[in-house]
């Protein structure tokens, strides 16, 4: 597996967009009908909260 190594500032700025963009993802899932979808945009969210956690520490 390969490493990406970010500069701390590349790092805030990755957080930010994650940041950014988990609640409207968390929107997208509360209003998508379709099952499929809804466990892609879960997955999705759990990928990206374990970043955060990981980009935070």
């Amino acid at each position: 597996m390969s490493k990406l190594n970010l500069t701390p500032e590349e790092e805030a700025k990755v957080l930010e967009i994650l940041e950014r963009y988990l609640p409207e993802l968390e929107h997208e899932t509360i209003h998508t009908d379709s099952k499929e979808l809804r466990k892609f945009f879960m997955e999705r969210k759990a990928f990206m909260q374990e970043l955060m956690r990981r980009l935070k520490s």
